[in-house]
């Protein structure tokens, strides 16, 4: 009986909010890791902090050439701050599931410096001189691995 109600309890939580890419589902895998890491990306592209930390695992671990980075990505105060400074933009060339919670995408990512304007720190125009107004592109090929609630592990 408990198990019944709390199987119809599923059924209406997904039926009155959808299913969204973020939540557990019943199979214990991520049916769709690319489409969930693309979620994620058109977040981090829109500069939604909240959604972009629900898109990443707390166990996170950016890799370079097989080295762990140290890198740490959760919360939204990190991806806030992020998008104060900068603005991204992909240009995915390629994506596909490779296996049980695994993607391969490819991609270029442009940021863009913050010309300082927007930080308040003066009332002087827009800066163009280093760090500011500044353009970083980078051509990437990324393996990445999701948890089975579809975040990003590594």
């Amino acid at each position: 009986m408990l198990f019944s109600s709390l199987v119809s309890a599923l059924v209406l939580t997904k039926a009155v909010l959808g299913s969204p890419q973020h939540l557990r589902n019943v199979e214990q895998v991520c049916e769709d890791p690319i489409g969930s890491i693309l979620s994620t990306l058109t977040c981090i592209e829109e500069q939604d902090a909240d959604c972009a930390s629900l898109g990443y695992a707390p166990n996170f671990a950016k890799l370079h050439n097989g080295v762990d980075t140290h890198t740490k990505i959760g919360g939204k105060f990190i991806w806030q701050t992020g998008f104060d400074v900068s603005k991204i933009k992909l240009d995915i060339n390629h994506q596909m599931n490779i296996g049980t919670n695994k993607a391969s995408i490819r991609y270029v990512e442009t940021v863009t410096t913050t010309d300082e304007a927007n930080l308040g720190f003066t009332k002087a125009p827009p800066s163009f001189e280093n760090p500011y107004s500044q353009v970083f592109i980078q051509h990437e090929h990324a393996l990445v691995e999701v948890d089975n609630d579809c975040r990003i592990v590594m």
